[in-house]
This record gives C-alpha cells, structure tokens and sequence, in this order.
C-alpha cells in the first residue's frame, strides 16, 4: 500500500478518541495489521476481540514489533511511546477504514472483482488475478482473507496506483456476504459453483444461493455480474435464474456453462495432463466472439469452471482471447486445493483438504479415478464439518457417488475414512460396493498415521480430501514438495 494514510487521517476516517495523539500529524503508517506476529514496522494495529483471543493481549507485542499506531476499545492496557485511538468498536473501526480507502481507490480508477461461491473460488480468484495480472497491476486476497477480518485488510492493502482488486468473499452463516459486498462495491461480481455448504447454518441449498447472491446487489452502476447456468455434467451447481434480479437493472450478465442461457462455455478438448478445454461462446452470446483453446495445468475437468469466469473477466476488461488463454497456461494450484505433491519414495500425494462438501468430494474423488499412474490410486476420506443435522444423510450419500468408483474396474484402488462422521456414517453403506481388503477407518488423523493406515508405497498416487478442521494435511510426509500436474503419470 503507497503512505496514503497517517495517524491523523486514520482517526477522523473512524472518529476516534485520541488516548495518546501522534507527534507528527504527516508521519505515514505503513499498512495495517489484526496480528501482531505479522505485524511490520510502521503498521497500525487494531486490537479486534473475538472468539478465543481479544487483540488488546498483544499491545506490548504490537509496540515491540514496531507497531506506528494502536487503535483499541478500551484504555489501561497501551505501552508507552506510541500513538494510542479508541473507539467503540475496532472491528466496526476496520470495516470503516476500508470503506473510506475503497472510495479513493474508485477515485484512483482501480477496477473492483468480487468472487463469492461455495466451491472453487479461490481457484477462480487466482485465476482472474492471473489473468488481469497480464495487463496491469492486479492484486488479490491473500491467503483466504475472505471475511469481515480479511477483506477489510484486502482493501486496505491495496494501492491506489493498481489497477484491479480480485477480493474473495467466503461464508458461513447468513447475512455475512451482503456487507462484505456492500464494502466492496465490486465492478465485477463472480458467483461461482454452489454446494451444500455450512448447511448448519444455511439449512439447505436454497439458503446458500439465497447468501451468494447477495454478491450481486452490490455491483457499482453498469457493473457486470458473472454467474453459473447448467452444466451438462453436473460440474457446476448453478445459481438459480431468480436470484440474478438482485443485481441492479443496469447489470450485464454472463452466465457461464451448457444450457441455452449461458454466453460462455467450455468444453473438454483433451482429458490428459494438462486438459484441454476450449473457451467459447455460449448459445447466448455474441457471435462475434471467438473461442480458444486452452492448456490447463489443473487437475480435474471440474477446473474449466473456475477457468470460465476468468475468461468472461478478461473479455470485460479487453484482454484478447490469445493473451488470457497463455496467462491461464502458467496457472498454478492453491495449497490445499487439488495440489500435487511428491516425497522421496516415489509416492504422489494430492492435497485437497482445505474444504469438502458433497460436490467438492464426488468432483475430487472422480479426478483421482481418472488418473492414470504405475501404482495404486488411494481416497483418503476425512470428515465433512458444518453440515448440522443434514451431517448423517449428508455422509452417507457420498457412498452413491463413490460406489461407481471402487475396484476393480473404477478406477480406485483403495479408500481410508478417516473421522467419526465417515466412519459412522459413510462406512456401512460403502461397504456394499468396496472389498474389505481395500476399505479401511480411523477414528482419528492421529490413529490413521498411528497405524500407518496409508500404506502407499512408490508410484502410488493419494488423495487427501475433508473439511480443513480434520487437518488431514498432517498425513503428509515432511519430504513432499509442489510437482507439475503433468508429471503425475510419470
């Protein structure tokens, strides 16, 4: 972020109470910052409570680490030297802040990309980001700063010399989309795949697309709304037509997928490593589009539909066809979505466990199928979270979507559950279709490493997937390290 806030600015942008005033009414903060641990000299810090820890613990913290500015909810606890605003509420404090930088970065001309969506949207975060990257200065989220904590600091990272924001906007409950997207107040509004997702929270189906949409309701004036329509082959689960009246009356849309409504589509070219899918109008869309093929280093056909709204994006912003496919050819994975990894024996492993829901894990489970490899192909299966009562049915569903899969013919060799929910659930209706030699449960990540459940040995292929909370990602050997998706035969 270029110095364009100082102390000063920060406390009449949030009407803050000065316990302690700045020196210097010019001295520049440097950036922002909810943690001290990743705090960097000259960043201010807000001390948010929430959840297990309150921010005003770390004050000292902040100041050692060379903290410009404490902005805190209540006096006592600030160490000396350092300038100190209170205000009621710090979280509502940041939330402020970002909207009052968000209105000078419209000002500065930067072009605001929202992503909301239950599966894939870091994906198609990235893959936005990469693509605009190869026409300006294009930044984007990090990491998975998608709530009221993350896409405050997204916004107050970004400079106004960039030229594109891509902002992810994640969920868990309802009514937390809409102010996230208020904040934004995206040019572009991408809502991507659905899934039953959170249905703790959301109840059903129905209450994720009614949570996503709310993306949409806050496009600037004559913004561009980007969403999902039928596919042919269930890769996407589309937003329903009805939720697309939440965009204003002055929206374009882009419905991406296979049925008469979509103005995109993509279809697959070449299933090997990499895929190959063509970009291309769909039967809405204009006729003097042209379509380009395109060499996917992700895994999974699933992965064109995190591609397509990267392409709609591009067209929006006047990147021809030719320079947005070579910029989707450097594509890399996400950690945890769908990323392969090698270890020194020879065992490949596919980390996908940052999230699961139904979609995700039959999408996930039917790539590995499709691999081909000298060894075995293991689904190691963890837990699904956040599913409420829908948890037990939810569970024991996968089984339809796992059972065409097993040996010998399709194309899994072997499955380890690993969790209470899949082994109590999930296990005695796979059961039916998977051979006891290759069907194993674990109560725990602990027990599975414990009893060295995962026998791969070199040239196998494994696949981790499950919510993020099971941190099935401690199965991995310390020795593992990024490969090319192409290398994954060899």
């Amino acid at each position: 972020m270029s110095a364009s806030w100082t102390p000063v600015s920060i406390g009449r942008a949030i009407a803050g109470h000065w316990l302690r005033p700045p020196a210097s009414a010019r001295a520049p903060v440097r950036g922002f910052a909810i943690d001290s641990r990743a705090l960097r000299p000259g960043d201010a810090f807000f001390a948010i409570r929430g959840g297990a820890r309150d921010g005003h613990a770390f004050l000292e913290h902040a100041a050692a680490r060379g903290a410009s500015l404490l902005i805190v909810e209540r006096a006592g606890d600030e160490p000396d030297g350092i300038p100190v605003l209170q205000v009621p509420d710090t979280l509502g404090a940041l939330a402020r802040l970002a909207a009052a930088h968000r209105a000078a970065l419209e000002t500065a001309g930067v072009r605001v990309i929202a992503v909301g969506g239950a599966n894939g949207k870091t994906t198609t975060r990235r893959l936005i980001q990469r693509v605009l990257a190869s026409r300006g200065r294009a930044r984007q989220s990090p990491h998975n700063f998608n709530n009221a904590l993350g896409v405050p600091l997204t916004l107050l990272e970004t400079a106004p010399e960039d030229d594109y924001l891509v902002a992810e906007v994640g969920t868990n409950h309802p009514g937390e989309v809409a102010p996230l997207a208020r904040l934004l107040r995206p040019h572009v509004a991408v809502v991507g795949s659905l899934g039953r997702e959170h249905l703790g929270a959301f109840d059903d189906l129905a209450g994720v697309a009614a949570e996503e949409s709310d993306l949409l309701a806050a496009l600037e004036p004559h913004g561009l709304a980007v969403t999902m329509t039928q596919w042919a082959d269930g890769a996407a689960l589309a937003l329903p037509r009805e939720w697309l009246a939440k965009a204003p009356a002055d929206a374009r849309h882009e419905r991406l997928g296979d049925g008469p409504e979509a103005t995109w589509r993509a279809t697959i070219e070449d299933r090997g490593l990499p895929q190959r899918i063509r970009v291309a109008p769909g039967p809405a869309g204009p006729a003097f589009r042209s379509s380009v093929s395109v060499r996917l280093p992700l895994l999974g056909p699933h992965q064109r539909v995190a591609a397509l709204p990267a392409a709609a994006v591009a067209a929006w912003a006047g990147i021809p066809p030719e320079d947005a496919a070579s910029a989707l050819e450097a594509a890399e994975p996400a950690t945890g979505r769908m990323q392969p990894l090698r270890n020194g024996d020879g065992v490949t492993w596919i980390h996908d466990a940052y999230n699961a829901n139904p979609e995700s894990v039959a999408r996930a489970a039917e790539t590995l199928a499709g691999l081909t490899g000298r060894g075995e192909k293991w689904l190691v299966l963890g837990d699904m979270h956040e599913l409420g009562g829908h948890s037990p049915r939810l569970h024991a569903g996968l089984a339809e979507s796992l059972a065409p899969l097993a040996p010998p013919e399709g194309g899994i060799d072997r499955i380890v559950l690993v969790g209470p929910a899949v082994g109590r659930d999930l296990a005695p209706a796979l059961r039916r279709h998977w051979p006891v030699r290759a069907l194993e449960c674990a109560a725990s990540v602990v027990e599975a490493a414990e009893r060295g459940a995962v026998g791969a040995t070199a040239g196998d292929i494994v696949l981790l997937k499950a919510s993020r909370g099971m941190g099935l990602e401690s199965l991995l050997p310390e020795t593992a390290r990024p490969v090319d998706a192409t290398r994954l035969g060899a």
